[in-house]
């Protein structure tokens, strides 16, 4: 605890006006329990001290709810970042689970393709080196469903 330093309000020169010397000590006063024994008995400074008492209650008040309204804030603001931080993560988490998608259904594509483009190739072959017309080019490799629609649609073209 620190300890207070004396001056002459604690021990006042002889010859001082005692109630300087209450005024200088209400005004050093440490608590309200300190001043209420200094205005004991004084109507007036007991209602002076009443008005401290509740000026500093005000003041008590105010500061309660000062906090608590920062505290509404920054936890506003809390939330709020986290929700952009669980957007950004969700975004990129989405893009990456987007990306696999697309190159799985890219592989298929390609592959379905070239597939397609293999067996459109034996066809070809077929027709032309065995001289097969396109159904037993087709039936001799065992082609059959989407890929026979669409390697007829396009030998047809």
């Amino acid at each position: 605890m620190q300890q207070r330093r004396k001056v002459w309000i604690d021990e006042a020169p002889e010859g001082t006006n005692p109630e300087l010397v209450r005024w200088a000590r209400i005004i050093k006063a440490e608590s309200m329990e300190e001043i209420r024994k200094l205005t004991k008995g004084v109507e007036v400074l007991e209602e002076m001290a009443e008005t401290i008492h509740q000026m500093n209650e005000d003041e008590r008040v105010k500061w309660e709810c000062w906090l608590r309204e920062d505290s509404e804030r920054t936890l506003s603001t809390q939330v709020h970042a986290g929700e952009r931080r669980g957007e950004e993560r969700g975004i990129k988490i989405g893009e990456k689970r987007g990306e696999k998608r697309g190159i799985k259904i890219g592989e298929k594509r390609g592959e379905k393709l070239g597939i397609e483009k293999n067996a459109m190739n034996n066809v070809i072959n077929l027709m032309n080196n065995l001289k097969l017309p396109l159904d037993q080019a087709l039936d001799a490799l065992g082609i059959e469903g989407e890929t026979r629609s669409s390697i007829v649609k396009q030998l047809q073209e």
